[in-house]
């Protein structure tokens, strides 16, 4: 079995011929491929997003954006490679929206 054949799935694939993204339910990278799709050694690795907010005692707090902190709706923008990521905290009020783009070439 291939590294390929073994990897988790994930949700959603953006690709060009040369570079395939894979993107799990929040939106967030999980992996990177390039710049031969096909094989295991060419995974470049992923992406984990945190967000920081700022409380009113100026403390700073990291929020991950994952699917225990975040609810997320994804779609991919009509004729093109762009995935939007539309995220809502599960326990406040924060929104984001984020778009991710692979270029055609």
């Amino acid at each position: 079995m291939s590294l390929w054949d073994s990897r988790r799935p994930s949700e959603i694939q953006l690709g060009n011929g040369t570079l395939l993204l894979t993107v799990d339910s929040v939106g967030e990278i999980e992996q990177i491929y390039a710049p031969n799709i096909d094989t295991g050694h060419s995974r470049l690795g992923s992406f984990r997003t945190s967000i920081l907010v700022r409380a009113s005692s100026g403390d700073l707090h990291r929020i991950p954006v994952n699917a225990e902190n975040f609810e997320a709706r994804l779609k991919l923008l009509h004729g093109s490679q762009i995935l939007q990521v539309e995220l809502r905290q599960r326990s406040g009020g924060l929104r984001l929206v984020r778009r991710i783009g692979v270029h055609p070439t």
